[in-house]
């Protein structure tokens, strides 16, 4: 029995109760499957050990996961220049009329021109990224780097200086041989019960389409028009608009993941828990530029420039079959066209339904189309749907509302 004195002491350090259970020197790991005699130690370890499902799951997304290389950036602008010299046609950006030739172009003009190039900048080429300056006529190279650079919806007349990126030629992504799985936890379809359906997609207004046509889905992902109170290159919806969508019909159980702005972030989680759900997590994508550098200068924003996005989580039910716990909540990522997200957050959806999961996207473009995936929305074009029982619905919903 430790005097009172002592035994207040050590309660007074201790940051949790194992710490004021444990004597200091108790620090090295038990293992578990030699122990005859429990102890507190001994249970906290075992309470705290990953679970079956997480360790299944994480060798899942290992051998499943495509593996591809993350090229570097070359940090040396002679490179760059030599490389524009031998890519870039002077008469295709002399007017800023004319188109620049694709990417893949460029490489076979560097190619022939090898001859020509220092060898290391020539290898180089083929295994790091360059930004190769695009100088117009109406280029002032002394102004220095456009703020929005190939998001710059003035290139045509801008003066500030812009570049191409040249990516090196793409390593085809491969598997681990090891992909042959014998269990199905946190799966919530398998190939035995469904494949991986081709690209679906409807052209339509959301806010009138009856979403029971569409069946059920693991998980829904939604970029909706917010009405941000600037101008936009696109048509916005109302508050109350969006948050009056039928979104009850679309799942039982599941995940929900939210774009929502500034200004509309409490109206998204207003809107997730109208709609059934409980708001359980928030991802975030912090946005980089064209040279890879954290944006600065955003397009939206009234008071500070917005440089990340935030994509609220929802759950609904206890979807038992989720692939928790293998990827973070940040993605850091270049911005490409307008609206257009990153592609890790999809990666990050497959591992968490699996690629056989029913998934949809609503508000979606053509480039938002995929494998396994419904996308609806007015920026489509046509309509695509393999799955007959959809096609179904949909044909009698068209048939009594022809217009």
């Amino acid at each position: 029995m430790q005097p009172p004195e002592e035994e207040f002491e050590k309660r007074k350090e201790a940051a949790s109760l194992l710490d004021f259970v444990l004597p200091k020197e108790c620090t090295s790991p038990v293992d578990l499957g030699k122990v005859t005699r429990l102890t507190l130690k001994i249970m906290m370890d075992f309470v705290h050990k990953d679970t079956a499902r997480t360790i299944l799951g994480k060798e899942r997304a290992r051998l499943t996961t495509l593996k591809t290389p993350f090229p570097q950036v070359c940090s040396d602008n002679k490179h760059a220049s030599s490389l524009a010299n031998a890519g870039f046609n002077k008469k295709e950006y002399a007017s800023s009329s004319k188109q620049l030739a694709p990417e893949y172009v460029i490489h076979q003009r560097i190619h022939q021109s090898r001859s020509s190039l220092p060898a290391e900048t020539y290898q180089c080429s083929l295994s790091k990224i360059h930004f190769l300056p695009i100088i117009y006529n109406h280029t002032d190279v002394n102004l220095g780097d456009c703020s929005y650079l190939d998001t710059c919806h003035k290139m045509k007349t801008c003066r500030y200086l812009h570049y191409l990126t040249l990516n090196p030629i793409k390593i085809k992504s491969r598997v681990s041989e090891e992909n042959s799985l014998d269990y199905t936890l946190g799966q919530c379809f398998t190939e035995s019960f469904r494949p991986i359906t081709p690209p679906q997609w409807i052209t339509c207004d959301v806010r009138y389409l009856p979403f029971g046509i569409l069946g059920k889905f693991a998980v829904i992902i939604s970029d909706p028009a917010w009405d941000i109170h600037m101008s936009l290159p696109y048509g916005t919806c109302k508050d109350d608009e969006l948050l009056e969508l039928p979104m009850h019909e679309l799942q039982d159980e599941g995940i929900i993941m939210l774009w929502v702005t500034g200004r509309s972030i409490e109206i998204g989680r207003k809107a997730l828990l109208k709609w059934g759900y409980q708001i359980s997590d928030e991802m975030i994508w912090i946005k980089l530029n064209q040279l890879k550098r954290t944006i600065v200068t955003g397009r939206t924003g009234h008071w500070l420039n917005h440089s990340k996005e935030h994509l609220l989580v929802g759950l609904k039910g206890d979807p038992r079959w989720l692939n928790l716990r293998i990827d973070t909540d940040v993605v850091v990522s270049s911005t490409r066209e307008t609206s257009r997200k990153p592609d890790e957050f999809y990666d990050i959806i497959e591992r968490l339904v699996g690629p056989h999961a029913r998934k949809l996207e609503i508000f979606g473009r053509t480039h938002n189309t995929r494998p396994g995936w419904l996308t609806i929305g007015n920026q489509l074009q046509g309509v695509s749907l393999p799955e007959p029982e959809v096609k179904y619905n949909y044909e009698i919903y068209k048939s009594q509302n022809p217009n």
